[in-house]
């Protein structure tokens, strides 16, 4: 354990690295949607940030744990060769030692994300956007060492990651609605963390969110022969109807989601970590 955390903070570089990273896309996210506006147009600028959100957590935390663990990965190697320690202790102790940072460092940006875009600021809020991106962050983490783990050559773990990431993206629930996933890919939404954020992200946000419409947003209905002009949405929970998220995807339920997923992900990258170093001893 203190040789896994010397190698998380004696490198001030690796640090300053992620949250410089982290600080640089609450700031580009806080520029580009700073106080998000209720009307029609704030619609989709919230969809925007929130999908973002969820892209960026996940990613980030994916590449960011190849870029690192491809060094220290042939440390290990050659001290478990050695008979120094086993797989678990070096497994525990190395996400134990990160864990601070994938705890402090996405809460930070999330927060600063929170207060900047316009987002409804309630208690509850704040506290359930929070806790979404460090458990996006977590599972991040935990699938980038299952691609770490179970590739011998780092570089081809690098190449694999989009390939897997992209479907995860694209069932995220942005890009495609759910009542449009062709049924043969159905099960990709269950196993994406990003569909998971995204839908919390949403409820999160237009739960109790009052919309309105400019002059111009307004649109013309015919309803026996008269007509009027409605908008088209005036609160959240009628945009929220359009997405076609799923009834027992609640806040709640996509918090436990990802914890179960990362938990998942942190025992299949300790059984593949563990098959790699056997073939290779």
């Amino acid at each position: 354990f203190r040789r896994s955390w010397r190698e998380a903070t004696r490198n001030p570089m690796r640090v300053r690295a992620q949250f410089g990273q982290s600080m640089m896309f609450a700031f580009i996210i806080a520029t580009i949607w700073w106080d998000l506006a209720t009307t029609q147009g704030g619609i989709q600028d919230r969809n925007g940030v929130i999908f973002f959100m969820s892209a960026n957590g996940m990613m980030s935390s994916i590449m960011g744990v190849l870029s690192t663990f491809g060094n220290e990965r042939e440390t290990f190697i050659r001290d478990y060769e050695n008979n120094l320690y086993g797989v678990g202790p070096y497994f525990m102790a190395k996400v134990m030692c990160d864990a601070p940072f994938y705890f402090t460092i996405p809460g930070i940006g999330a927060t600063l994300m929170f207060f900047t875009v316009g987002f409804q600021l309630t208690f509850s809020n704040y506290i359930n956007t929070v806790l979404i991106m460090i458990l996006l962050n977590y599972t991040g983490m935990s699938m980038g060492l299952i691609l770490a783990s179970i590739f011998s050559d780092i570089a081809v773990a690098l190449l694999i990651a989009p390939l897997i990431i992209m479907p995860l993206m694209m069932f995220s629930g942005f890009f495609l609605n759910a009542d449009s996933t062709p049924v043969y890919y159905s099960w990709i939404p269950w196993v994406s963390p990003m569909k998971y954020a995204f839908t919390a992200l949403a409820r999160i946000e237009y739960t109790g969110l009052k919309l309105q419409c400019a002059a111009d947003e307004f649109i013309t209905m015919t309803v026996n022969g008269n007509s009027a002009q409605v908008c088209p949405f005036t609160t959240g929970e009628d945009f929220l109807k359009t997405f076609n998220f799923e009834d027992e995807l609640t806040v709640m339920a996509c918090e436990l989601a990802l914890v179960g997923m990362a938990l998942c992900c942190f025992f299949i990258a300790f059984t593949a970590l563990k098959r790699l170093v056997s073939k290779n001893k």
